[in-house]
């Protein structure tokens, strides 16, 4: 078979099973297959036929067993036992192996695995055999049965020059039960057998922590090399089994002791293919999908060979297929569910295989609905002949072949009921986009609405772990709901919905009184006579293309709407610069370790009218801010040279078409959704090639509610002006930091900063991994701290030792960050380009962490900082920037400091020369110390007296005033 994911051929399947065909006749298919491998008839043939020394039946069947239980460890140990028989000892290890690691607690199974350590003359593997055998509780009888039987092992393989080294090792180990198997026991009586014989009671009656405490204490022994690795992870394995189930908070806890085990490599990899399958249902729960991606990625590089059965990398990608579609990334969910899709003919486990024929099926949905209803008949086909009708798993394929059907726009097969009848979120709103395909707005609103409705409560009830996934699915049902109430004109209900699906994190921490989100009138209230609050709503989620929006102006006297297609002007960029396009994404591509993905079209009318796809708007918007900002290399190459085209283009595609809606008004505040957050508007040019920005003044704001909060504190009087921290010091880290060799790596240190990050330990061995030299040296910012001291009164400044992550936080925790109006940091800073919790800004680095601090202030640390400033400038490069999380916005360090409570931030979207960036602060603190404007009135005037030359010729380009992005009250 041909696999585009890796050529799989087990170790013994491919050797010995020819020969074996007759015995392989005696499995009989059950239908449905049992649910315990016990249940199933060929285990107790299997057994049978291995007492009867039948050791090519009991083989045979031990495979056909592993193919249905590819979990459980029995038939791995009997096609272990059954290969020791017929010599291939080896192999016979390598199944050994797998049984013990899987379940490690059974005698059965470490017996076993010493036989054929034996015989494979593994002294190693035995010395871990026995020392979990002496931990391992049993009746006195049955101790002495095994140290007997150990004893008289040890004796027959003793003389034999080959088996020498594992011999030594058994009797070894045989002095050793001798010696500790007493004391061993009880440890693992008092800190390990409550959570190995955990039941759903147990957790009822809340006796989770005490469980959990134990298991850090075994953790504590055995990290000091007291305690058995496998052991204990399978033991923590079976707690996080039962607190899924019955105790999420428990479940959460296991969570960095599982994560730490699935990604160490010194396990064996059924072990931390165990762990893994407990981590993906915690995180299915809180539709984390993201991270199911992450760690498939993972644990699939490590067991792709250890070839035992097909079931096991067949999950995993299942695993991640499923969350790639259920985060609408249908390009990707498609692509894994054709290679998930050649598996099928090899999986024998019924359920696996049904539950891959639904994702396959919801995967290609979206992409190809013709093939996804092909696999959803074969799906059902198959249910019925093997008698899983009426189970969970026939109504899951059932709702994704509802899907393929609406995707193939076979709406007449689709079974439709009341909206009230819907209990699901998911398919009350599957309903509704049945309608909304055909366009056929009003009937699809009360499904919507519905969706939303049973999504509030949940959202209600969920804890932070669950909320991104939720808000993800919230803000989906949102865009349409938008989507429909322009369709039917019902423009009054849009601003609470937009309202309902962003900065929900914020919204909550910028409010004094919790007053929930605003309505229209609360924002309109908010307004000044001369402002228009302007949103953009994505209704082109969960969606095969992107770029279209619902564009809302909400002004003091009325709200009005319209749809903004990005396609015609801005596909005309598109397509005339593909090159520049093509370009910009095989960088990017070679960055995030994936192959290039953009449409190439041979001239700018092939492409003017398409549509963009999936990723494409995202490339467009980084295409033009490489004009915007290009680099030497980029100028000669002709970037630059159509900028004031492409400003014309997204003039015309987002701002011309609310025009009339904020006539007479001097000042917009910009709501934006997903990636249009990382566009500068100022820089749109109207039709007589005039900034936006000189015709307005410009700002952003997360939401009208944030803006609401904000607007409504009360004033407060500061007795100093500015802190201004500059002229950080940069060493070289001298941590070796971690190896990285593919994405799969990176992937790993993500894990390992957020559980150090969760500790509140520093993270010096992650910067160290990306940059092993010290950073430069920012002359100029030595310099424009100094000017700010001589200029504005009442300042302080901190240089140099005093540019610390240790000082900043000492004086948040005495409050004194309190006393001054604005914050000012010159330094270093940036959105991580890999794992975003190391972004943040970087005060004085030395070669190893200060005081515990490693010399960054990520963003999560800015979060937590007790701080009240009018205004936090950051005159640093890149600060603008940040994630997308659905539900909320960009999260950065913009986000971080108003979280923290900052009214409003002054970051930047690209890094500006120390020449243009002096001139910029010293004109914006004269005029806010100095003539008393107001920031954001200051602000625009700045950047218009750079447009005007009033600073010079040279720095009238937008690159030198237009990354100063303005966010706030």
């Amino acid at each position: 078979m041909k696999n585009p994911i890796f050529c799989y051929i087990p170790l013994v399947l491919f050797a010995l099973l020819f020969s074996f065909q007759k015995a392989s006749a005696q499995f009989v298919e059950v239908n449905p297959q049992p649910g315990s491998i016990f249940k199933h008839p060929a285990h107790d043939k299997m057994y049978q036929a291995n007492s009867n020394k039948d050791y090519k039946t009991s083989l045979a069947l031990a495979v056909e067993l592993i193919d249905r239980y590819s979990h459980h460890s029995a038939g791995y140990m009997f096609v272990g036992r059954n290969l020791i028989e017929l010599k291939d000892y080896d192999n016979a290890l390598v199944y050994a192996k797998a049984a013990y690691y899987l379940e490690p607690t059974f005698r059965y199974n470490v017996t076993g695995a010493i036989n054929a350590a034996l015989n494979s003359n593994d002294a190693k593997f035995i010395n871990e055999l026995t020392q979990t055998l002496s931990f391992l509780p049993s009746k006195p009888e049955v101790y002495q049965q095994d140290l007997a039987w150990l004893k008289a092992t040890a004796k027959a393989y003793t003389g034999y020059p080959k088996f020498a080294n594992a011999t030594n090792a058994l009797n070894k180990g045989i002095a050793y039960m001798e010696q500790n198997s007493s004391n061993n026991i009880k440890y693992y009586n008092a800190y390990l057998y409550p959570s190995y014989a955990v039941t759903k009671e147990d957790l009822a009656a809340a006796k989770g922590p005490a469980l959990f405490e134990n298991l850090l204490k075994v953790e504590k022994d055995m990290e000091a090399g007291l305690f058995l690795p496998g052991l204990f992870y399978y033991v923590a394995d079976n707690l996080a089994l039962y607190a899924n189930k019955y105790d999420l908070g428990i479940a959460r806890k296991l969570r960095p002791i599982l994560t730490k085990g699935m990604v160490d490599k010194r396990l064996h990899p059924l072990t931390r293919f165990s762990l893994y399958k407990s981590l993906v249902t915690l995180y299915d729960y809180e539709k984390n999908n993201d991270e199911i991606v992450t760690i498939s990625n993972i644990i699939f590089d490590d067991v792709k060979d250890e070839k035992l059965s097909y079931g096991i990398p067949a999950e995993i990608l299942h695993n991640k297929a499923k969350a790639l579609r259920m985060a609408n990334k249908f390009d990707d969910a498609a692509q894994l569910a054709e290679a998930l899709a050649t598996y099928l003919p090899e999986i024998k486990d019924q359920a696996l295989k049904i539950k891959m024929y639904t994702v396959i099926t919801a995967a290609l949905a979206n992409k190809d609905a013709a093939k996804a209803e092909k696999y959803s008949k074969e799906g059902l086909a198959y249910v019925t002949a093997h008698k899983w009708n009426n189970t969970k798993l026939e109504q899951y394929l059932k709702e994704a072949q509802q899907n393929a059907l609406i995707g193939n726009k076979n709406f007449e097969k689709v079974e439709v009921k009341a909206p009230e009848e819907y209990t699901n979120a998911t398919q009350a709103y599957n309903a509704g986009v049945i309608y909304l395909e055909q366009q056929i707005y009003p009937p699809a609103i009360p499904y919507f609405l519905r969706a939303k409705e049973l999504l509030e409560k949940q959202i209600a009830t969920a804890d932070e772990s669950e909320l991104p996934g939720d808000l993800k699915s919230y803000s989906l049902i949102c865009s349409k709901l938008v989507g429909c109430y322009k369709q039917t004109e019902e423009i009054e209900k849009i601003v609470p919905i937009a309202e309902s699906m962003r900065a929900y994190g914020l919204a909550e921490a910028t409010s004094s009184s919790k007053k929930g989100r605003a309505t229209t009138k609360e924002i309109q209230a908010a307004l000044a006579p001369d402002e228009a609050l302007i949103y953009y709503i994505d209704v082109s989620q969960g969606s095969t293309y992107e770029g279209v929006y619902v564009g809302v102006v909400v002004t003091k006297e009325k709200v009005e709407a319209r749809f903004i297609v990005s396609n015609g002007y801005l596909m005309g960029i598109y397509a005339g610069q593909n090159a520049m396009v093509g370009e910009i994404e095989t960088a990017l591509a070679k960055r995030e370790f994936r192959s290039p993905k953009y449409t190439k079209y041979a001239n700018y009318e092939e492409g003017r009218m398409q549509k963009l796809k999936e990723g494409e708007l995202g490339l467009l918007i980084e295409v033009y801010r490489h004009n915007l900002n290009p680099d030497q290399d980029e100028l000669q190459r002709g970037y630059g040279k159509y900028l004031d085209g492409m400003a014309n283009a997204f003039y015309a595609a987002y701002v011309d078409p609310l025009a009339a809606y904020f006539n007479g008004k001097k000042k917009l505040i910009f709501s934006l959704d997903g990636e249009l957050n990382f566009l500068p508007f100022e820089t749109f040019m109207n039709p007589n090639n005039k900034y936006l920005i000189e015709d307005y003044e410009v700002a952003y704001i997360n939401s009208g509610t944030v803006l609401r909060n904000l607007r409504q504190r009360t004033s407060k009087t500061y007795p100093k002006n500015i802190l201004a921290f500059g002229d950080a010091k940069y060493a070289a880290r001298t941590s070796p930091g971690k190896s990285l060799k593919s994405v799969t790596d990176i992937d790993r240190l993500r894990l390992e900063v957020a559980q150090s990050l969760d500790k509140g330990e520093n993270v010096d061995y992650a910067f160290a991994t990306f940059n092993k030299e010290a950073a430069t040296y920012l002359q100029g910012t030595k310099k424009e701290v100094e000017m700010i001291a001589q200029i504005v009164p009442k300042s302080d400044v901190k240089l140099d030792t005093d540019m610390t992550e240790n000082e900043l936080k000492k004086m948040s925790a005495a409050g004194e960050l309190n006393n001054y109006k604005v914050i000012h940091l010159a330094s270093h800073a940036s959105v991580h380009g890999y794992i975003f919790d190391l972004s943040g800004i970087m005060f004085s680095v030395y070669p190893t962490p200060k005081d515990g601090e490693d010399g960054v202030l990520v963003v999560d640390e800015v979060a937590k900082l007790n701080m009240q400033p009018e205004l936090v400038m950051l005159s640093a490069c890149q600060t603008g920037l940040g994630k997308i999380v659905p539900g909320e916005g960009i999260a950065g360090l913009n986000y971080s400091f108003l979280t923290a409570g900052a009214n409003a931030t002054l970051t930047s979207l690209w890094s500006v020369n120390d020449y243009a960036t002096a001139i910029f602060v010293e004109n914006l603190y004269k005029k806010i110390f100095t003539e008393k404007k107001e920031y954001k009135m200051a602000i625009n005037e700045v950047k218009r007296e750079f447009i005007a030359g009033t600073y010079g010729e040279q720095l009238k380009a937008p690159k030198y005033w237009a990354p100063f992005v303005y966010y706030g009250k």
